[in-house]
């Protein structure tokens, strides 16, 4: 119960976070050029958020499986999960974010050859 109640509560912290970043992301880039196609608004949000809230997802469970593996090995789960989740992070970030990225990015040119047919 603890474990899921934690799971939950990083979820939905990450969520939040990455929707701030993205909107802010957002109105720095209209601040930059003075436009912003609505297109690159929505490839951007829908981006993120799915990114942050993958990533956030499988590290938690990677990280809440480790320190449970570590326990019952007699392993400190402090000098494991730590490292782990430092390295997977990022690692697991930068790849759902290229995923997703050329992902919702096919999506965008498919739309465009329909609207130009």
């Amino acid at each position: 119960m603890l474990i899921g109640g934690n799971l939950a509560l990083k979820q939905v912290q990450a969520t939040v976070l990455g929707l701030l970043a993205c909107l802010m992301a957002t109105l720095l880039g209209w601040m930059a050029d003075g436009q912003m196609p609505f297109s690159h608004i929505v490839l951007l949000c829908s981006t993120s958020l799915s990114t942050v809230f993958m990533a956030s997802l499988l590290q938690g469970i990677i990280v809440v499986g480790v320190i449970i593996g570590s326990k019952r090995m007699g392993i400190n789960p402090d000098n494991v999960a730590t490292p782990l989740a430092a390295s997977f992070g990022d690692l697991i970030t930068l790849a759902l974010l290229a995923c997703f990225s050329q992902w919702f990015y096919s999506f965008m040119g498919k739309r465009n050859e329909k609207t130009l047919v």
